[in-house]
């Protein structure tokens, strides 16, 4: 009985040290504290520009309203970080929210779901991509 709880004991305390070393990025993102937003007509408000967000491999976009957004990924999408382009995937909507997805052009088509989609300002001295 005391060997059994030992060795939970260890796997626990195991657990929590990986868990411990994983690398957190040091800014907070910009969704924290954010409601989820939702963009309606997606397929005729057009994406005027975007940047990817390294430090959260997340990506901001300004809509043709001028209104901004970040897009965090589950599991992130670091694909973006080099890509010309993306399609916007609404699954049938014809809002994007935290159900839809970015397919990345140039990496053999790569999907990234999204995980948050919220308002925000953008960083200042962030590139903009394809701006108009």
């Amino acid at each position: 009985m005391r060997r059994a709880w030992l060795f939970g004991l260890m796997a626990y305390s195991a657990a929590a040290a990986i868990a411990a070393d994983k690398p957190k990025s040091s800014l907070p993102s910009p969704a924290d504290g954010r409601p989820d937003a939702d963009i309606p007509f997606i397929y005729t408000t057009k994406i005027r520009g975007w940047a990817y967000d390294a430090a959260h491999k997340a990506v901001y976009f300004i809509d043709s309203r001028s209104q901004s957004y970040y897009v965090s990924f589950i599991g992130g999408c670091p694909e973006l970080a080099n890509a010309r382009g993306f399609q916007v995937d609404t699954h049938g909507s014809t809002r994007l929210d935290h159900f839809g997805s970015f397919t990345v052009d140039d990496v053999d088509d790569t999907v990234c779901q999204i995980d948050r989609l919220v308002e925000a300002d953008l960083p200042v001295g962030l590139k903009i991509v394809g701006r108009r």
